[in-house]
């Protein structure tokens, strides 16, 4: 713990650690330290435990002549985790002062999932206390420094779900409905984008978890939604939930006959993430290629063709009419998707290169996308290359 608190470098001098041993060692003989004059006896006791440690764990070593540290950053976050929660009456207090500091993330996750080792409810408990600062236990805490705007707290807590620590019920009940709203409802921080890029990596590390079924059933509901915003939304969080239940996948292949394009798309492509390919789905990706408003939309379904598609002759000129996007990523992404099409048929490779050998010289490919300025043939080139090396 005083390694992690105190050396990010994750080395300290002999003289450093010896000195920490050594007070450490004199509290419990009920001693006293002085670093001037050492006490003899306790320092020989420290030496001897340090040469031991060093010799025979192999887990706290001599790293450099004269500094030591852990053989991995691993090691010390393991045994910094252990002595935040080692004593049960300051452990909320210690995993709150270390809260939100990046260095102590796995700590803390590590300190959490030791107690639920022992006793789910402690865990739980810790999980209220210490990490949202509710509850009758959390008296003397307060929500980190703007946490109406950040939802610090919050996300944390999606992160201890993701890494299957109990909540208690109405805390998970809690934590679920926040979820839902803000992936189907966005309003305040949720309408952020930095705040939805980090709701997104939580969600998919919920997938197996107590939080993923009851938000799957919620987001299912959301593809009836009227608001076609709303459908859009729960077909794309269903993807990230990464819970392809059979109920799940029935109920995006049922939304790909959605009314609006960008529902269809969007089903297509969670389809695609929960790894239930249909044939269904190539017509549905072709058509967002050629006609979505989004080029992350258009990027999006490139990539999806060229890892799932057929070797249809249409979709291959889909593709290759890609190289003329007016986006810089879907041309790229159309030039990789033909590659990895070639890799995937072979016999459809020959027809490819010969394909972008025309489009290389062809007038029509000089058009030039919006953002780098890169010819049609450029890409072309760049797809040739990739087909052809492998």
């Amino acid at each position: 713990y005083w390694m992690h608190l105190n050396k990010p470098t994750g080395l300290a001098t002999e003289d450093e650690v010896l000195n920490h041993l050594g007070a450490e060692w004199a509290v419990i003989l009920g001693k006293s330290w002085d670093e001037e004059q050492p006490d003899p006896s306790i320092l020989n006791e420290v030496k001897k435990f340090l040469l031991a440690v060093r010799e025979h764990t192999g887990i706290f070593v001599e790293r450099a002549p004269k500094r030591y540290g852990f053989m991995h950053l691993t090691f010390e976050e393991y045994y910094a985790a252990r002595f935040l929660v080692w004593r049960s009456k300051s452990r909320a207090k210690l995993i709150r002062q270390h809260l939100h500091d990046a260095r102590w993330e796995e700590p803390i996750l590590l300190a959490l999932g030791f107690v639920g080792l022992d006793s789910a409810d402690d865990a739980a408990e810790l999980v209220e206390t210490a990490i949202l600062a509710e509850g009758e236990d959390a008296v003397d805490f307060t929500p980190s420094l703007y946490e109406e705007l950040l939802g610090r707290d919050y996300l944390f807590a999606l992160r201890c779900l993701g890494d299957r620590i109990l909540v208690r019920p109405h805390i998970m009940s809690k934590l679920v409905d926040r979820i839902h709203n803000e992936l189907t409802h966005p309003t305040g921080i949720a309408l952020f984008q930095n705040h939805q890029r980090l709701l997104a990596e939580r969600i998919g590390t919920l997938k197996g978890g107590d939080a993923a079924l009851p938000l799957a059933k919620r987001l299912m509901n959301e593809l009836r939604n009227a608001d076609s915003d709303v459908r859009w939304r729960a077909a794309a969080s269903l993807g990230q939930l990464g819970s392809g239940t059979p109920a799940v996948v029935e109920g995006l292949l049922a939304a790909l006959k959605d009314e609006n394009v960008n529902v269809r798309w969007r089903a297509a492509a969670s389809l695609g993430q929960l790894d239930a390919i249909s044939p269904k789905l190539f017509p549905v990706w072709l058509q967002a290629l050629r006609k979505a408003d989004s080029w992350v939309t258009r990027r999006d379904c490139a990539r999806l063709l060229g890892e799932y598609g057929s070797n249809d002759l249409k979709l291959i000129a889909s593709l290759l009419k890609g190289l003329l996007d007016k986006d810089n990523d879907v041309r790229s992404v159309c030039g990789t998707a033909l590659a990895r099409i070639s890799k995937r048929f072979p016999e459809t490779k020959v027809t490819i290169i010969e394909q972008l050998k025309v489009a290389i010289s062809d007038k029509k490919y000089l058009k030039k996308d919006a953002i780098s300025g890169r010819t049609g043939q450029d890409y072309a080139h760049q797809a040739l290359w990739q087909v052809v090396s492998g």
